[in-house]
């Protein structure tokens, strides 16, 4: 019987199912975090920046030319902008203040990278089982609460999404024999690479 499932299983059937087992897992895992406050770090300080803040040609010009606190992170900035374009959020009937549009992202973004993981390792590997398992103990592993729970740990999370395309890309172009594939490749990296130096700063180590 176990052949048979194996013979009716696609690649592509595979990985859908594989991608929506991590999916469901990640989502079910942080799903409640939707109705978590402000913690006493610097969310509180760093969300007085954007404060009022709009989503329109103006803010977006001031958070690729203004820095959060000491670091220039103007991507991060422009997520914060994003999660509400007309304003703060209000509760419906308190009227106080919620977050839940930054933590919807925040989990959003976790997820993305879980796939994009799976995706890394299934091929470094060869192995979908390896990048499964791998990505699984990535999106569950308690190190990664901070990234997914604390509005500004997205940061990590988007710096991942960045960072590992622009690695596969660059494999691509290596394996390539193709001139055009190659240059396609290469652009791709070298986009996604910038994505990464406007994200955060750690990230002028990958070319090295």
């Amino acid at each position: 019987s176990n052949a048979m499932v194996k013979s009716t299983l696609t690649p592509r059937k595979e990985n859908l199912i594989l991608c929506l087992l991590l999916s469901l897992l990640t989502f079910g895992l942080f799903y409640k975090s939707l109705d978590y406050e402000l913690i006493v770090l610097d969310d509180v300080t760093i969300l007085g920046q954007f404060e009022g803040a709009r989503l329109n040609e103006y803010d977006l010009h001031e958070a690729f030319s203004k820095p959060i606190l000491s670091y220039y992170r103007p991507i991060l900035s422009a997520s914060i902008i994003t999660d509400q374009p007309n304003g703060p959020e209000r509760d419906p009937i308190t009227k106080e203040r919620i977050y839940t549009s930054y933590h919807r992202t925040n989990i959003l973004l976790h997820w993305l990278t879980v796939l994009l993981l799976f995706w890394t390792l299934s091929r470094l590997f060869k192995n979908k089982r390896i990048g499964f398992w791998g990505s699984l103990i990535f999106a569950v592993h308690p190190i990664l609460v901070p990234a997914t729970v604390w509005i500004f740990g997205r940061n990590d999370s988007l710096l991942a999404i960045f960072f590992l395309p622009s690695f596969n890309f660059f494999i691509s172009y290596l394996e390539s024999e193709d001139k055009f594939k190659k240059l396609f490749y290469f652009v791709l990296h070298l986009l996604f690479l910038t994505a990464c130096f406007f994200t955060k700063e750690n990230s002028a180590v990958i070319p090295i």
